[in-house]
């Protein structure tokens, strides 16, 4: 089977060659994956995240070390809705979407995990707790940073309020064949829920690279 890969809206480059026909997403609210076959790919690395940003940076990532406090999980506890609408509204700033867009994936908050499992994934990025040490050897190979051998086509939306690198940052990544395409219309951090059309055709279009 050819191996592909599609990413979009990309706080992080996938550090894996080892993808079929699949998107992949690193981070955030709203997130979609579909692999045919076995996929390593993993979220922002621990030894990133500690990186010191400039201040505008830091301030794009005030709900990290909001999460790295009790206060932070006592607040998402009792408004993780509002929570989510604000992100959604800040991420994708000209997304007019309806109540019952929202609603759909809302329901995956009611959930009695969900908030110790959201705290834990920020914590861990900030080095504050321990992952699965069951992943350490993967997570050795991913921090090497390999190049992504296999076609790759990179999406963004020209309106994505959330962090993210431009992409001349991360083409240098990919060996294999590349292509990046910027999704105009006013389309936010939610790319594939956004721009449904585009996303299909890039899933399409990169078993022709």
């Amino acid at each position: 089977m050819r191996k592909l890969l599609v990413n979009w809206s990309t706080g992080n480059v996938p550090r894996s060659n080892d993808c079929s026909i699949s998107t992949w997403r690193t981070t955030g609210w709203a997130s979609l994956g579909a692999a045919l076959s076995r996929c390593n790919a993993a979220s922002k690395p621990v030894s990133t995240s500690q990186r010191v940003e400039a201040p505008q940076a830091e301030l794009d990532w005030w709900y990290q070390y909001y999460f790295a406090t009790e206060r932070g999980r006592a607040g998402y506890g009792k408004y993780r809705v509002e929570f989510a609408k604000l992100i959604w509204h800040t991420a994708s700033p000209k997304w007019r979407f309806d109540d019952a867009t929202f609603e759909r994936s809302a329901q995956a908050f009611d959930n009695a995990d969900h908030v110790d499992l959201v705290l834990h994934n920020y914590r861990w990025r900030l080095g504050l707790t321990n992952g699965e040490s069951r992943y350490d050897d993967l997570e050795r190979q991913l921090a090497v940073g390999p190049r992504i051998s296999v076609p790759t086509i990179t999406l963004e939306g020209d309106a994505n309020g959330a962090p993210h690198p431009e992409p001349a940052a991360y083409a240098q990544e990919f060996s294999g064949k590349y292509e990046h395409r910027l999704i105009t219309g006013g389309i936010g951090h939610n790319l594939p829920q956004e721009a449904p059309r585009a996303f299909a055709d890039a899933v399409v279009d990169v078993d022709r690279l």
